[in-house]
């Protein structure tokens, strides 16, 4: 087990961006019994990174990891125009589960000044969940938090690909989420026209 109580905050202009408060980039481990109540975030005003992934456990996992008994009471958030996958829990959740893990704390992303182009999935476990092999799921997981997106979508026929959920934002490929999961609280969505 392990808790992270700070704040964490990355500031980088690579292709990739990953924000965890426990891990950032989880590969091929297991996660449990963890915790965080810092604030994540990335803040870069001028950023032309491609992806961020931000999380209040682990950012992006990958080959089978599976998250377990972890609980995230920090608010997560991005502002940022580039594709976001914002979790309470795990940002891309990639062929790996989370189980009977617990959000309290806000998942927001807002893009209220920048007009939106890019996938944009946010969620209060997970903001993404993918994967082609191995493990794909979310069992016995909680949201808490309230989950909020805000896009603008000025000059554009379509509202973009954003995705907002209580549990997972964007299930992209075929993703069980079972055995009691619950959302309660806010789930907030709009598009900003100006």
């Amino acid at each position: 087990t392990c808790s992270n109580g700070g704040a964490v905050s990355a500031g980088g202009n690579d292709k990739i961006i990953r924000v965890g408060g426990v891990s950032g980039y989880t590969d091929y481990y297991n996660v449990s019994g963890c915790s965080n109540s810092g604030a994540i975030g990335y803040s870069n005003s001028s950023a032309t990174t491609q992806y961020i992934a931000i999380a209040g456990i682990c950012a992006h996992t990958y080959h089978g990891c599976i998250i377990s008994s972890c609980t995230n009471q920090g608010p997560i958030s991005s502002d940022k125009p580039q594709v976001n996958r914002v979790g309470g829990i795990v940002g891309t959740l990639n062929s790996s589960a989370a189980r009977n893990c617990t959000n309290k704390g806000s998942v927001t992303l807002d893009n209220s000044t920048k007009v939106i182009t890019n996938w944009e999935s946010v969620g209060g476990i997970a903001g993404f969940a993918e994967g082609e092999t191995g493990i794909r799921e979310i069992t016995g997981c909680t949201n808490e938090g309230t989950v909020t997106a805000v896009v603008n979508t000025t000059g554009r026929d379509t509202p973009g690909r954003v995705a907002a959920g209580g549990i997972v934002g964007s299930p992209h490929t075929a993703y069980d989420a079972k055995q009691a999961c619950k959302h309660s609280l806010r789930l907030c969505g709009r598009h900003l026209r100006i």
